[in-house]
């Protein structure tokens, strides 16, 4: 049975190098076999998907009929970097509102809008990279003074404690940001992609799947806030928007309720002969011969029930939320398998 050798893979310690032990199953008239290959560490791991991929390949079993199905963006990511260095056609599959890239963009819409959650998001970017508690600092002085967020962070100095360095970094995200709130989403991103950072020209000097899949994400997301009309949206959505920004980021999230992910086109087109590097959720729906779930692991595949800041009330939902998080994690690897 399928569930207890989930419960058993989850539990298992890790051995000195990557094996292949045989699990039975019964799954059906290929009456193929489980294989349960156990890695020590990540670098182990993808050298074992490496070796097995290319055995199939040699035994005819093509690229295009083989899949890595991983539970996050982040681990497909990883996945797709390692059998492309090692020489293998990838096809990566991630959806562009998934990418980093995509999310700082719109991170960036969100800091014009004046949100905070925006501007912590924006924290890692090495142009003006600042810590957690001077974000938070500025946020809630926004808060007090009722100044604008972005005005608060052009006169950062008045932060006092704020570290020094912090200050310079937020007066800089600032001075990258100064007078894209009052262009269209596509001219705001446009500039900040092109002119304002490094950002095109990080892009266009990576190479490998993962980075053309970033590329094609942006250009995605680009494409989409140039078609942007701000007033039809504000019609057929019933609302008011306090500025474009404001309603091309509520489009954003209509797409995402409705599970449009923003993908661009595999490269080669949707017949590329690469192996598919995916996550399980975006897996729904999708067949091959040979499939691969790495990282089945204690906090990674199932994954680690996720801190809810606002969780409901206690007896409000009449059962306990980890139950939930439990079943969920069980759906999405048969759904995988």
């Amino acid at each position: 049975p399928l569930t207890p050798l989930f419960d058993s893979i989850a539990a298992a310690s890790p051995s000195t190098k990557y094996e292949y032990p045989h699990v039975p199953a019964d799954n059906g008239p290929s009456r193929r076999d489980l294989v349960w290959a156990v890695a020590t560490d990540e670098r182990s791991e993808h050298r074992g998907l490496i070796d097995r991929i290319g055995e199939l390949a040699a035994n005819g079993v093509a690229l295009a009929d083989q899949a890595v199905l991983c539970r996050t963006n982040g681990r497909a990511r990883a996945v797709a970097r390692a059998l492309e260095t090692a020489g293998i056609d990838v096809v990566a599959a991630s959806g562009a509102f998934d990418r980093p890239e995509v999310k700082r963009l719109l991170a960036v819409l969100s800091v014009l809008c004046g949100d905070g959650l925006g501007l912590m998001r924006l924290r890692e970017v090495p142009e003006h990279r600042f810590d957690l508690d001077s974000g938070c600092c500025a946020i809630s002085r926004a808060i007090e003074t009722g100044t604008g967020l972005l005005d608060l962070l052009a006169g950062s100095d008045s932060l006092a404690p704020v570290p020094l360095a912090d200050r310079d970094a937020l007066r800089r995200l600032a001075a990258t940001l100064h007078g894209l709130e009052a262009l269209t989403p596509w001219d705001a991103l446009a500039r900040y992609v092109f002119d304002r950072t490094a950002m095109a020209r990080q892009l266009a000097d990576d190479a490998g799947a993962d980075a053309y899949s970033a590329r094609g994400a942006v250009a995605s997301l680009l494409a989409m806030a140039r078609g942007f009309d701000a007033r039809r949206w504000s019609s057929v959505a019933g609302s008011t928007y306090t500025s474009a920004h404001h309603a091309f980021l509520d489009y954003v999230r209509f797409l995402i309720e409705e599970g449009a992910d923003g993908r661009p086109a595999p490269r080669g087109g949707g017949g590329s002969a690469g192996i598919r590097v995916l996550t399980a959720h975006a897996s729904k729906g999708l067949e091959f011969r040979v499939v691969f779930l790495p990282a089945l692991g204690q906090g990674q595949f199932p994954a680690r029930r996720q801190h809810e800041p606002c969780p409901p009330p206690q007896g409000l939902l009449g059962h306990d939320r980890g139950d939930d998080h439990e079943e969920e994690e069980e759906c999405l690897f048969f759904v995988a398998l």
